[in-house]
């Protein structure tokens, strides 16, 4: 009945030493980056790059805005008549296009967005 005690003193000996070596090896692992697996460790998502692709839009929006005020002051700096008429059509006609080329772009970049980080090539 002696052998009983020093069986269970070895075998927690030997459970310990197991445990260190496993702490040891594990220790010695290290944390891989982000562009390394494709996986990000921060949880982002794709918000942060879609408000970013609306500030851009608003910016642009802006942009185009203030140069349609201007050129609609140039408009109306010409005599009444057809020249004048042209010229306001003629930049509803572009003023429309840059409008509806900077919704295309935001589409786009939000679309963009979405495949952010999963290794798809585009």
């Amino acid at each position: 009945m002696q052998r009983a005690p020093q069986y269970r003193a070895l075998v927690r000996s030997g459970l310990a030493v197991l445990f260190g070596i496993t702490s040891l090896t594990l220790v010695q692992c290290t944390q891989v980056g982000d562009h390394l697996t494709g996986v990000r460790l921060r949880a982002v998502g794709p918000a942060a790059c879609i408000k970013a692709c609306n500030d851009a839009a608003f910016a642009q929006s802006q942009a185009a805005r203030e140069r349609h005020l201007l050129e609609i002051g140039a408009c109306q700096s010409l005599p009444e008549g057809p020249e004048r008429d042209a010229c306001f059509a003629a930049e509803e006609q572009r003023h429309e296009a840059e409008r509806e080329r900077i919704a295309a772009d935001r589409k786009s970049c939000q679309d963009a967005c979405y495949h952010e980080g999963a290794g798809v090539s585009q």
